[in-house]
């Protein structure tokens, strides 16, 4: 394709083809999450914790997470003008 439709055509396409932010990656998280030593792995501990402490700590978290959700949601609904 020639004229202004064939250059506007490649413009958008190499405008499109561009992608200036970088990849997300996992890899400085994976040391979080990984055996401290093969003696953890054959015992069930991740990251030197048994799965009873890793439940307990993630349920805390959500329930955190989930009341302070819930709080922010309703800070927003009772700011709103009307």
């Amino acid at each position: 394709m020639r004229g202004k439709v064939g250059l506007a055509m490649a413009a958008a396409e190499a405008r499109d083809s561009h992608d200036p932010a970088p990849p997300c990656t996992l890899v400085p998280l994976l040391p979080l999450l990984a055996y401290a030593t093969a003696g953890d792995a054959a015992n069930g501990f991740l990251n030197g914790w048994d799965i009873a402490t890793l439940q307990r700590w993630t349920l805390i978290y959500l329930g955190l997470s989930s009341l302070a959700f819930v709080v922010v949601w309703l800070v927003g609904y009772l700011r709103r003008p009307g």
